[in-house]
């Protein structure tokens, strides 16, 4: 019943959960006639595989026995316990190796919510899809974990708080692919499912949830608000992690809706010095790229680079795809203002690979516009004309409405761009990049 691999730990709770049988010689046996191999150990435990050849065989002959259904149910049931037991130290100083016995199982993860869909097993599945959706999101699986996500919504209503976590969930998922009115749906629903079951810790997780996507579609009055009440929320649960996560969405508004770089600045180092007290390296590693853009905004590009370059070295340890390209993207406009375009654009299309990876419509329109300034510095005219065409037409016809909170800024670089142009063929070079699919416009700007 296992894929990608199995520990030993898994074997004996799965197929000896009454500790009858020597579970270890069994192995060694296995091992021994080459129907298993060894591989290397996750987080200090061995993983042991099987050739797909005889795994397929085996299988078959389980699917005929009368133990399947007891087999796969159990199977599923360790599983969503790894799962729940991942949940909070995803988001602690153990992230790491957490972060990598997630994704040593992902396969076995992934058959077991199989196996619990097909099976009708609808709560199940639901509550093993809520228990994953962070790692999910960390990892960048932001496609399969929506699929997850919303089939088990569909198949199961569930008991409150799972139903709520679950939706929770795939709406910030959602809303990370720039799906912004469905993401804030099914976070406003949650929200209120959870005021309804008065579950504290799983209200400020929404709550948290609901900011971004307010943020994402530009509503920063909303931000502020829900931030705020999340602040509390966490400050009287004692959820150090989430009044972390507030003070830093409270810093966002004050950036970028209020242009305060002093307040911002404070309240992303406050949230800084909370998640280094809870010992969140992916936490750490936001404050510390937020406090590069501060720094950036302010003009100090040696403090800036600093600030990047350290949390770069966290977002790779984590193999944390967003972050790594939400870094790259600010170290692009970083070496763009320190005049050095062949550095920036290496930043650039790094960022920018992985945001269309992804398929994060707001950090592609940030990579086309940093590759734009790219070419403009480098006195490659018609290439700058192109991206600016494609980056303005995907603003215009995108959710995510945060991208006009930055429009004053990049209508004067794309004016910079149209300056040395005769309007007619200004014209031609920037309707030819906003006729550009958004697949063409990111494959053009990384050649």
């Amino acid at each position: 019943m296992f894929s990608g691999g199995r520990t030993l730990e898994a074997i004996e709770e799965i197929c000896d959960p009454g500790g009858d049988l020597d579970v270890l010689e069994g192995v060694d046996s296995l091992l021994e006639k080459s129907l298993l191999r060894q591989e290397e150990e996750i987080a200090g435990e061995p993983r042991f595989v099987m050739l797909e050849t005889v795994h397929e065989f085996a299988r078959e002959k389980l699917q005929e026995s009368a133990e399947a259904k007891v087999i796969r149910g159990a199977h599923t049931q360790y599983f969503l316990a790894l799962a729940k037991d991942a949940e909070p130290e995803l988001k602690g100083p153990e992230q790491l190796e957490w972060l990598e016995r997630m994704e040593a199982e992902h396969d076995n993860l992934r058959a077991a919510l199989g196996w619990a869909l097909e099976s009708k097993e609808g709560e199940l599945a639901l509550r093993l899809a809520g228990a994953l959706w962070w790692f999910w999101f960390v990892r960048g699986h932001y496609g399969e974990g929506r699929r997850w996500l919303e089939q088990t919504l569909v198949s199961d209503r569930g008991a409150v708080s799972v139903r709520a976590k679950a939706l929770v969930g795939a709406g910030r998922l959602a809303g990370e692919q720039g799906e912004i009115e469905r993401a804030t749906a099914m976070l406003e629903e949650g929200v209120h499912l959870f005021r309804d079951s008065e579950d504290a810790e799983g209200l400020a997780d929404a709550l948290i949830s609901l900011s971004y996507a307010m943020y994402y579609g530009g509503k920063f009055d909303e931000v502020k608000a829900i931030s705020e009440e999340s602040l509390g929320v966490c400050r009287d649960a004692g959820n150090r992690w989430g009044v972390a996560e507030a003070l830093n969405n409270l810093g966002i508004v004050a950036l970028l809706q209020e242009r305060d770089l002093d307040r911002s600045e404070a309240l992303f180092k406050d949230g800084l010095e909370v998640r280094r007290e809870v010992q969140d390296k992916r936490g750490i590693a936001m404050s510390l790229l937020n406090l590069g853009i501060v720094a950036r905004k302010k003009g100090d590009l040696d403090r800036a680079v600093a600030h990047l370059q350290e949390t770069l070295i966290l977002a790779r340890e984590l193999a944390d795809k967003s972050l790594i390209a939400n870094i790259s993207v600010e170290l692009g406009r970083t070496e763009l203002g320190r005049g050095d375009p062949e550095r920036a654009a290496v930043y650039l299309r790094e960022g920018l690979s992985v945001w269309a990876e992804l398929g994060d419509e707001y950090g592609i329109f940030e990579g086309l516009w940093g590759l734009a300034q790219v070419a403009k510095a480098s006195e490659e005219a018609r290439r700058a004309g192109r991206l600016f065409g494609a980056a303005d037409r995907l603003r215009e016809s995108s959710e995510i409405h945060v991208m006009e909170i930055e429009f004053p800024e990049f209508a004067e670089h794309l004016e910079a761009a149209r300056s040395g142009f005769e309007a007619a063929g200004w014209t031609q070079v920037y309707e030819e990049g906003r006729t550009m699919t958004l697949e063409e416009a990111v494959s053009y700007a990384l050649a």
